[in-house]
């Protein structure tokens, strides 16, 4: 059982998922290529104004046992104005992300950024392998892609170098920008 001494922690290529209670933290992870990727996490007063119970008032403790936990990745904390992202559950992917895709479920399955996974030790190793399933998804898009002209991507994020290059080139992918607060988005 998850406590305050024994937190239980689940690291995503795009999240990290921590406990010690009944529900879960969600915290949203921006992959950057050649550089630490981006935990994004809620500002204090936010955090406090949104999270359960048990980690009210505790945000700067979380994000310490989060990020000293020892993951075959390197993190940078970003505050950002969101809410904490809180389930009784674990994270579910978005459909038709990659993490949604056979692929994706295989590579999550391996719990490769996990201290103790015993299949690598290297860092480098884990990103390219992500990497390579991230220009292998984008290949294989077939549809619409919708993406949000006012979102910012980072300039040296995967989504940014890697997997919106291939998309341009896909014949069977047909990107759509559309601006936040646009009325027509079916």
């Amino acid at each position: 059982m998850a406590s305050k001494e024994n937190p239980i922690q689940l690291m995503s290529w795009r999240y990290v998922s921590y406990t010690e209670g009944s529900s879960y933290i969600h915290l949203m992870i921006e992959p950057m290529v050649d550089e630490p990727d981006l935990l994004y996490v809620p500002k204090e007063e936010i955090w406090n104004s949104s999270a359960p119970d048990w980690a009210k008032n505790r945000k700067k403790e979380i994000i310490n046992k989060i990020l000293g936990f020892g993951w075959k990745r390197d993190l940078v904390e970003v505050e950002i104005n969101t809410e904490v992202l809180s389930m009784d559950t674990l994270f579910k992917p978005v459909p038709g992300s990659i993490l949604s895709t056979e692929g994706g479920e295989k590579l999550e399955s391996l719990n490769l950024f996990h201290p103790k996974m015993p299949l690598t030790k290297d860092k480098e190793m884990i990103r390219k392998i992500w990497y390579e399933a991230e220009k292998k998804f984008a290949e294989a898009v077939k549809g619409e892609i919708r993406l949000f002209l006012d979102d910012v991507f980072q300039s040296n994020s995967v989504f940014n170098r890697i997997t919106i290059p291939i998309l341009k080139t896909n014949p069977n992918a047909k990107m759509i920008f559309y601006k936040k607060g646009s009325p027509n988005l079916n």
